[in-house]
């Protein structure tokens, strides 16, 4: 998932940095990774299927 395509999907869903690292399990560090350089590819699928449930309205599965 290229940079421009995850910044764009979070701009649309309008939640920070913050808040799609929590809804996503990842550390703010790797969201600002996600959005300078990039999903690598070994986890673009499951971070776009993830952001496809959330702009459905599918709330976060609690981590544990």
């Amino acid at each position: 998932m290229t940079p421009e395509a995850f910044r764009s999907t979070q701009e649309r869903l309008g939640l920070s940095g913050i808040q799609i690292g929590q809804a996503l399990g990842k550390s703010e560090d790797t969201i600002v990774r996600y959005r300078q350089t990039g999903v690598p590819e070994r986890e673009s699928r499951a971070i776009r299927l993830a952001l496809a449930a959330l702009a459905y309205g599918l709330p976060p599965v609690p981590a544990g």
